[in-house]
């Protein structure tokens, strides 16, 4: 099966390439999920990621965020995974969407991480 078959949207004028009869049995690639219509596959890395891409919304629901404490930095895209906050603008993707690299000063770190035992504090540099 071609990827523009079966895929919920109609390529071909006469709808030919979404015929129910052909598109009702459906497996995905190992690296991808069926959404709960049955109609596409999306990858799984598009699950929880805060935009829905099945139809029916079925890749955003029952998905649980993590709570990241004050020392680490919230993940903007999936489950909200959480980072130290030493890790941003340190230019790695920490972040599977690189939420951590985005917003930061192309000349010098707005804030930077000074470690003290047991406790870490952020300095604002201006």
């Amino acid at each position: 099966m071609k990827r523009w078959q079966c895929d919920g949207e109609k390529d071909c004028a006469d709808g030919s390439d979404e015929d129910r009869d052909k598109c009702l049995v459906k497996t995905c690639p190992t690296n991808e999920v069926l959404c709960k219509t049955a109609d596409r596959c999306i990858p799984k890395t598009w699950l929880c990621d805060r935009e829905e891409d099945c139809p029916d919304g079925s890749d955003e629901q029952n998905c649980k965020s993590k709570v990241c404490s004050s020392e680490e930095f919230t993940c903007r895209s999936g489950t909200g995974n959480c980072i130290p906050l030493g890790w941003m603008c340190d230019q790695n993707r920490d972040c599977a969407d690189g939420s951590d690299e985005m917003s930061c000063s192309e000349y010098s770190p707005l804030f930077f991480l000074s470690s003290i035992p047991n406790r870490y504090v952020l300095i604002r540099i201006d």
